[in-house]
């Protein structure tokens, strides 16, 4: 996750909407993936809110007000794969299995984190939440399989085929989520906000 700045975060949508509301949009984002971790049993589930290290951790605290059981840490540098491979290495060093979501998928909730654990316990090594932008907002492993991170055209259309392709060159089983909408674009604002009215 980032740090609300106006500015800093949802670029795309703040080139429709404007800088501040893109930022205060954000924020609401946040509070629905928020919403649906902390629904989770924390006597199964770990949560941890890997933050923008740009901004020290403290100054997400007042914002998130976390309980105990969610941790924030700070996010490494590099692209979108690398901070998604250094983030399930790191979450894999400790647990059995690693769930990673984006903020930015309102739709998100406590039952596709449930099932995607439950499709891991049941041996599946990679799954996957499509994005209705051919991307993914959710991605759980066993193994933190570098490859699946490396070579990926982020921020495109082809992320979703992309590391499905690499799965499949893997040979890793693969299982599929709902598809739901994650929002970069006025496009994709609207259509979400037409959905919840």
């Amino acid at each position: 996750m980032k740090f609300p700045e106006p500015g800093r975060v949802k670029t795309r949508l703040a080139a429709g909407i404007g800088d501040v509301d893109a930022a205060w949009a954000y924020r609401a984002m946040v509070e629905c993936t928020k919403a649906a971790l902390l629904a989770l049993d924390p006597s199964r589930f770990a949560v941890f809110f890997h933050c923008d290290p740009f901004w020290p951790l403290d100054d997400y605290r007042p914002w998130l007000d976390p309980p105990a059981h969610l941790t924030l840490r700070p996010q490494s540098e590099g692209d979108l794969g690398q901070r998604l491979l250094a983030a399930a290495r790191g979450l894999l060093a400790e647990y059995p299995t690693a769930i990673l979501v984006g903020t930015d998928c309102p739709p998100l909730r406590t039952a596709h984190l449930e099932e995607a654990a439950a499709k891991l316990s049941r041996g599946a090594d990679l799954v996957i939440g499509p994005a209705t932008d051919g991307g993914y907002y959710l991605v759980g492993l066993r193994h933190p399989h570098a490859g699946l991170f490396e070579g990926i055209a982020w921020s495109t259309k082809y992320v979703l085929s992309q590391t499905l392709e690499k799965a499949r060159a893997a040979g890793l089983r693969v299982s599929l989520l709902e598809e739901l909408t994650d929002v970069d674009t006025v496009e994709d604002w609207e259509a979400l906000r037409k959905f919840r009215t």
